[in-house]
């Protein structure tokens, strides 16, 4: 055998002996790195972080809870002695919605809360008056008793009773109408015990108008009562 071929052997048999010892040692260097990068990460208070090691590449894996914590949890493996590259494989956790507190509606206000008790009682309702009179309706008297009993049960508050008319008939006539009506309503609830002190009369005549005047569903939406209610 020649002197060449035996030295070419001889080669062949160190590069396989150097492979196989090299091989043998990828295991213990992926170890350490996966020791050391969790040591790390332990450190900095990041458990939830795990890591893997393809040679020296880190696979960083978990659950983070937020992206500034992943980012921070590739820096501090990417500065682990022997990492060459890091895959950050972190997912972030989804984070339920922090639930609107619930507020509550704001009280009304005294005044404003027996407002809220003469609309709706009235509601569709109206005191009526004999013709061109400022006579009250038997019917509106009995509603009148009920708005006595609401106005006695909120003792701090100022009654204006506003009087209004249609548009037939004089200014004149229009405006001392509605200013009679008007004083007529807080008569009543003045001898069903409401102060007469708390009470206000003030007519319009004609010069509020809510609907038209011409057909009989607007001439009678516009004789009308309203009442206003304010502290006192």
């Amino acid at each position: 055998m020649s002197k060449a071929l035996i030295a070419l052997l001889g080669l062949v048999a160190l590069g396989l002996l150097c492979f196989f010892c090299i091989r043998g040692h990828v295991p213990t260097i992926q170890t350490d790195l996966v020791a050391r990068t969790g040591a790390a990460l332990a450190a900095a208070g990041i458990p939830w972080a795990s890591a893997n090691a393809d040679g020296r590449e880190l696979v960083l894996e978990g659950i983070a809870p937020s992206q500034a914590l992943k980012e921070q949890a590739g820096g501090i493996a990417s500065q682990v002695w022997g990492v060459r590259t890091v895959d950050n494989r972190l997912t972030i956790a989804m984070v339920e919605p922090t639930p609107e507190p619930m507020v509550s509606a704001p009280e009304p206000s005294p005044v404003a809360a027996c407002q809220q008790q003469f609309d709706e009682f009235l509601g569709n309702k109206r005191i009526a008056f004999e013709t061109d009179s400022a006579t009250l309706e038997r019917e509106s008297t009995l509603m009148l008793d009920e708005l006595a009993a609401i106005a006695g049960r909120c003792p701090d508050t100022r009654i204006q009773v506003a009087g209004h008319t249609d548009a037939r008939g004089s200014d004149e006539f229009n405006l001392w109408l509605s200013q009679a009506r008007a004083e007529s309503v807080t008569s009543y609830l003045a001898s069903k015990g409401i102060d007469a002190t708390r009470l206000s009369a003030i007519g319009y005549g004609a010069s509020q108008p809510i609907a038209d005047n011409v057909t009989a569903a607007g001439l009678a939406r516009n004789r009308r009562i309203e009442f206003r209610l304010e502290g006192e």
